[in-house]
């Protein structure tokens, strides 16, 4: 009996023993506490280094001779191998939006025909006698001032094989205020029969003060200054207004462009 009491005891005692076990969770495990970093103090700006605030970009100033900016646009290409061109046209900033579309747009019309010049006229002389050609357009800028833009232009078609070379004259004179292109006629105060006769006049003075002008010029070269003159072949500089003729018009050898002084002009000058 003794033995039985003892055997029950010790199963009550294991039995307590077990349950307690499984009353006690096990202890969980601990989150890591997350590291906060202080920020950084960000030292403050005296007023007087404070930046300061950015600016708009301020519009172009107009030149104080009231003139305009130009610089090079050059158009280049090839026509099929036997054209080659290059040509040089102004680009104008004046400032005013309106006037620099007007006088922009008139020069990327003329490098435009210049173009169909090669592809057309110049292409077919190439093919003629499979000789290649360049062409190239320059110009100068003559009078930049006073709200006038003078520009004098050349273009020169060369054959590559032979060295011939043909070239003609072109020249605009812009009213910069509006973007209007002045005419010869602007310039005086006089009908044109006038300022004609007095132009011609100074060319003449001017071939005739030419001692090879007999070497440099055609015989009839008199007459052929009142009849190849133009009235739009001119441009002006603040010391003259200059007459131009294309090459071979006066003569093979003599010079084309003849300024005449603002001085000899006065009388009949606007």
């Amino acid at each position: 009996m003794k033995r039985t009491l003892a055997a029950l005891l010790a199963a009550l005692l294991l039995i307590s023993l077990a349950a307690c076990d499984r009353e006690t969770p096990p202890d969980p495990e601990q989150p890591e506490t997350p590291v906060v970093q202080e920020p950084e103090e960000t030292p403050e700006t005296p007023d007087d280094e404070a930046p300061e605030p950015p600016t708009e970009t301020p519009d172009p100033v107009e030149p104080a001779d009231d003139g305009a900016a130009v610089t090079d646009n050059v158009v280049s290409g090839s026509v099929e191998e036997l054209i080659g061109y290059q040509l040089t046209m102004p680009q104008v900033d004046t400032g005013d939006q309106a006037v620099d579309q007007i006088l922009n747009d008139y020069y990327t019309a003329a490098a435009g025909q210049l173009e169909d010049l090669c592809w057309g006229e110049v292409y077919e002389q190439a093919l003629e006698n499979l000789q290649a050609h360049n062409v190239t357009a320059q110009y100068t800028v003559e009078r930049n001032g006073d709200g006038v833009l003078s520009i004098y232009r050349t273009v020169t078609v060369e054959n590559l094989v032979t060295g011939d070379r043909q070239q003609t004259a072109h020249a605009e004179t812009f009213q910069l205020s509006s973007g209007g292109l002045l005419t010869a006629a602007d310039f005086f105060d006089a009908d044109e029969a006038t300022w004609t006769a007095r132009l011609v006049e100074q060319v003449r003075r001017a071939i005739s003060d030419d001692p090879y002008h007999d070497q440099s010029y055609y015989p009839q070269w008199s007459d052929l200054c009142a009849s190849a003159f133009q009235r739009e072949q001119f441009y002006v500089t603040d010391e003259a207004f200059v007459v131009f003729y294309q090459p071979g018009d006066l003569g093979p050898g003599g010079q084309t462009t003849f300024a005449v002084p603002w001085s000899s002009l006065s009388d009949i000058a606007a």
